[in-house]
């Protein structure tokens, strides 16, 4: 009988919030977003397997993000604060497909933003990242990433990850870096957490035509539960982008990146704001007219498929 209450979620950031959250308190001040990830309401949720998604940024007292001094330091915290997960029992990090079959929660660790890539010196540190277990880079977050500049860098970082079989998140790459990738890199894409543009144009979300490409290179669109992305603030708005995707491209592509541990309180999705209410999204897509097997494969499968041919 098939099981149907696992979840694979391509995007939470709980490094981000974690790091985030260390450095307000020693500061005293207070945490200004909303905590949406816990271990007991992980397994209470379903939640198998997530990509933990870095983003090696830092908050000024303005609440403006910027980027650290040292981001490689940056990067490191992020590494440790899996690696210290770990070493509690808490999570097992995937270095290998064997990984994937460990009865505890599983992260694949992935950067967002490597800020800290300028020159070919620079792409040994990310080399020693696909050391520690690092399997998703997206190159960009909201900054721009000047490696892609040099024809030099660029071809040696894309011939690193495909040699490593590096997993490229085009989240947040606009068109020209979007194509910059597409067109030189011909290893894993996935897009972790976009809406479709179609059916709310927002500037993050990703167009057909993107989908289109993604899709023939085998990769993954992960759906966001992030209010500004989908449109609202209800489960309806992500039942919305999930059905126009399976109605254009059915299922097979189709994931989920909830962004949790990354957004603002203004931008909870009722009744799905925190990983113990998946249940709640396989509920109503249910209700909705969507098969036992295609929430699977949507709330699980896929990604977990996907990345079992990658590892």
């Amino acid at each position: 009988m098939m099981s149907t209450g696992k979840i694979f979620d391509l995007h939470i950031g709980l490094s981000d919030s974690a790091i985030l959250k260390e450095d307000l308190g020693k500061e005293g001040k207070e945490f200004p977003f909303p905590t949406q990830f816990t271990f007991s309401e992980a397994s209470l949720g379903g939640l198998d397997m997530f990509v933990g998604m870095a983003c090696p940024i830092i908050m000024e007292d303005s609440g403006r993000f910027v980027l650290p001094k040292d981001p490689k330091a940056e990067v490191l915290r992020h590494i440790n604060f899996y690696k210290s997960l770990e070493e509690k029992g808490l999570i097992k990090i995937i270095r290998s497909k064997k990984d994937m079959n460990t009865p505890i929660l599983k992260v694949i660790m992935g950067i967002e933003g490597i800020y800290f890539v300028e020159n070919e010196d620079d792409l040994k540190f990310l080399e020693s990242l696909f050391d520690m277990g690092v399997k998703v880079i997206g190159p960009v977050w909201y900054f721009k990433s000047t490696f892609l500049d040099s024809n030099v860098v660029r071809k040696k970082f894309f011939k690193l990850c495909f040699d490593r079989n590096i997993v490229i998140d085009l989240a947040h790459s606009e068109s020209t870096v979007f194509d910059i990738i597409y067109d030189c890199y011909n290893g894993p894409v996935i897009d972790s957490h976009s809406g479709l543009y179609d059916v709310s144009p927002n500037e993050r979300n990703i167009s057909s035509e993107k989908i289109s490409k993604i899709i023939k290179k085998g990769g993954l669109i992960g759906m966001p539960f992030l209010g500004e992305f989908i449109g609202g603030s209800k489960i309806n708005n992500v039942f919305d982008h999930l059905d126009r995707f399976k109605k254009l491209y059915g299922v097979s592509n189709l994931a989920i990146g909830s962004d949790f541990e990354g957004m603002g309180y203004q931008d909870i999705i009722e009744n799905l704001g925190t990983v113990k209410e998946y249940p709640n999204l396989r509920k109503f897509l249910l209700g909705k007219g969507f098969s036992q097997e295609e929430c699977h494969s949507i709330l699980f499968k896929n990604a977990s498929e996907y990345f079992c041919r990658v590892y």
